[in-house]
C-alpha cells in the first residue's frame, strides 16, 4: 500500500491532492463514525 501510493504521487502529481483529499474525507467519516459507535 505505501509503495503504490508512493509510486501514484511521483506519477500523477496533480492528481494525488484531489484523490487524498477524497480519501481523507471519507476515511475521517469512518473513524468519526466508529468512534462514535465505540464510544
Amino acid at each position: 500500500s505505501d509503495s503504490g501510493t508512493s509510486e501514484a504521487s511521483l506519477s500523477p502529481p496533480p492528481s494525488p491532492p484531489s484523490r487524498p483529499r477524497n480519501e481523507l474525507n471519507v476515511f475521517n467519516r469512518l473513524t468519526v463514525s466508529q468512534g462514535n459507535t465505540s464510544v
